[in-house]
């Protein structure tokens, strides 16, 4: 688990587009794609934000709550940038060598992972103190 507790909102991508969540939102299910997680805790325009890079998993919202449930999630602060450049990069490299369909696909996903997380961190220093545009 990397978080549990009361937020104000959640923005986070799906399939369908990035969606917002606030307190009291309808029930939903829905798949949520690789990408950044934003969450900030505290009602109102100045509160802090914080970024979590996720690879794929789902969302559930009930009136008990929401579930994040991803295949892995990892907070910006905790995230390796010059690790996740160089993932990029042997990735990216790989893809032009690779020809058999499944090696494209996981590759394909290490370099959405990897990006996925360089956006957390950029963004989680961006925006610690101020609102995201998504």
């Amino acid at each position: 688990m990397v978080f549990e507790g009361e937020v104000a909102e959640v923005q986070l991508p799906t399939p369908a587009g990035p969606i917002t969540i606030l307190p009291e939102h309808m029930p939903l299910v829905t798949a949520v794609k690789t990408g950044v997680v934003l969450v900030r805790h505290q009602p109102g325009s100045d509160a802090a934000w914080d970024h979590y890079a996720v690879e794929g998993g789902m969302l559930s919202i009930t009136s008990d709550g929401a579930v994040l449930a991803a295949e892995s999630a990892e907070h910006a602060d905790t995230i390796d940038e010059l690790e996740a450049e160089r993932a990029v990069a042997e990735a990216r490299a790989a893809l032009e060598n690779q020809i058999e369909a499944d090696q494209i696909v996981v590759t394909q996903r290490v370099v959405e992972r990897n990006m996925a997380r360089l956006s957390a961190t950029k963004l989680h220093r961006r925006h610690r103190h101020h609102p995201p545009r998504v």
